[in-house]
């Protein structure tokens, strides 16, 4: 496949991928609505329009109790140009750009850094779909400063590629120029992830390649250069964001409030099966454990079965290749699982981390590596196989094969025996009922889903080459997967819930006093 024709076919079919999932955003004058999209978002963006149109600086929020900063919260991104769309768009129709807008950038950089690693058009294509529709980076669109942040950590990491491979002031330049918009972005938290997973990033190429001194110092005065770029563009955000900051109860966090919403062990099984627990009616000491007595933080934690099960073929066949994300992926899936592992304690040590709150926000730069496991293992299966990558081949059927079985069990566990998972339900009778075969449905799904999967893989194994029939088949069959469900990840309301001003302000406006 010729560069620019992949390149455009693959950025066509990302695009297409992401207007699928928010279909019903495209196509209807509904809005997003949910958490701090309607206590916050529109809230403050009618603010930032108020004061622009009064030919004030947007500083101050005076509506607020007493007032309260509004340039100085990051979380409103008032620095981040995308932001000023406010001015010319009606805010339900302005997040929706920002939502879909920043999810495709997502897909394309995720794509873009798989092909800096060096793989196929496909292949890349694959790390895009898997990155932009996984689930935790579709959950974070509620969260909106976190959403465009983490959108922003694949092209973090493609720049900082460009410099590893080539050091220098020529490379320093994107990456300062990424790094800085990144922090316009108003995340903190990701900020923090992209510096942690660069910095394993330099560490594993300074360990396996050992460059001259010379080269090291050229790399080291390229990443200062960066960094200097990238402060400098965000100190706009930032410098007035540290002066409230110090002053905050961020400052004096306890490890109590650190860990708050940690990912409990009981809830991974959402990586694999889409919200099996999230949408159970669950017991109040239940509900306490899995989410410290509140909603998720994120609704969905589903990465999709295909892209896993690519990742298991990666490791498999090109575990030299895989095994940088990988271990990226466990070590943030375990960071996020927080009080549930010394991991955390640990990583709260390190500076800057000691700010950041709620362990699950890991799941977003796990996703990303999950993401390039997968186009690995993309590249993996479009390759020539020897006789004895086909037996590793059938070996990973084999085991996507007792995955299934296990989900099958679980299934039974669930809708089967009367004292399976009804202790951990809120109510009895038809409800409690209703519940158990929901989720035992989820579990089946995910057991045909893998069977399938298995069974292309066999076939895969029998042959020397990839048949382009069953490659797309397996890939389409991956991205329906993840479109079907993250469609009802973010939901919509009327319009009216954020447009409709009751005629009772207009009154009390016009009287004195």
């Amino acid at each position: 496949m010729k560069p620019v024709r992949g390149g455009a076919l693959v950025a066509a079919a990302l695009a297409a991928g992401v207007a699928a999932t928010f279909a019903e955003a495209l196509t209807s004058p509904r809005v997003f609505y949910q958490r701090d999209i309607l206590g916050y978002w529109y809230p403050h963006m009618a603010v930032f329009r108020r004061a622009v149109a009064e030919g004030a600086w947007p500083l101050w929020n005076p509506w607020v109790g007493f007032g309260s900063p509004l340039l100085a919260d990051a979380t409103f991104q008032l620095a981040y140009p995308p932001t000023w769309l406010a001015l010319v768009l009606e805010p339900g129709v302005q997040f929706k750009a920002l939502t879909i807008g920043h999810c495709l950038l997502a897909a394309l950089g995720a794509c873009a850094l798989a092909r800096r690693f060096g793989l196929g058009w496909t292949a890349a294509g694959t790390a895009g779909a898997a990155y932009a529709l996984s689930g935790p980076l579709l959950s974070a669109a509620s969260l909106f400063h976190h959403f465009a942040g983490a959108a922003w950590l694949p092209w973090l990491l493609f720049a900082l590629e460009g410099l590893v491979r080539r050091p220098g002031l020529a490379a320093a330049l994107p990456l300062g120029l990424v790094a800085g918009v990144q922090l316009l972005a108003g995340s903190g938290e990701m900020c923090l992830a992209g510096a942690l997973l660069g910095t394993a990033r330099l560490a594993w190429h300074l360990v396996r390649s050992r460059p001259p001194r010379s080269r090291v110092l050229v790399l080291g005065r390229g990443g200062a250069a960066a960094a200097a770029l990238a402060l400098a563009l965000g100190a706009v955000q930032w410098l007035p964001t540290a002066e409230r900051a110090r002053d905050s109860y961020r400052a004096v966090l306890d490890p109590r409030t650190n860990a708050y919403w940690s990912l409990h062990p009981g809830a991974l099984a959402d990586l694999l099966v889409p919200r099996l627990a999230t949408d159970l009616p669950l017991s109040e000491p239940a509900r306490q454990a899995l989410f410290e007595g509140r909603e998720p933080l994120l609704a969905c934690l589903y990465v999709g079965l295909v892209p896993l099960a690519l990742g298991a073929l990666g490791l498999a066949l090109r575990p030299l290749l895989a095994a940088a994300p990988a271990a990226g992926a466990l070590f943030l899936v375990v960071a996020a699982l927080g009080r549930h592992t010394p991991v955390y304690a640990l990583l709260l040590g390190l500076p800057g981390l000691g700010l950041m709150r709620y362990p699950q926000k890991f799941l977003w730069p796990a996703a990303l590596c999950v993401a390039v496991l997968a186009a690995v293992g993309t590249e993996a299966w479009e390759g020539r196989w020897s006789a004895a990558a086909r037996r590793r081949g059938r070996l990973v059927a084999v085991l996507l094969l007792v995955t299934a079985g296990a989900a099958l069990l679980a299934a039974w566990w669930v809708a089967g025996p009367p004292d399976g998972l009804a202790p951990y339900l809120a109510s009895g009778g038809d409800e409690a009922a209703a519940a158990r075969r929901t989720a035992a449905l989820k579990l089946a799904r995910s057991a045909l889903l893998l069977v399938v999967v298995a069974l292309l893989a066999w076939r895969r194994a029998a042959r020397e080459q990839a048949d382009p029939g069953a490659t797309a088949a397996l890939l389409l069959l991956g991205a329906a997967d993840l479109v079907a469900i993250g469609q009802g990840v973010n939901p919509l309301a009327p319009r009216e819930l954020v447009d409709h001003r009751p005629a009772l302000v207009d009154r009390l406006a016009g009287e004195e006093g």
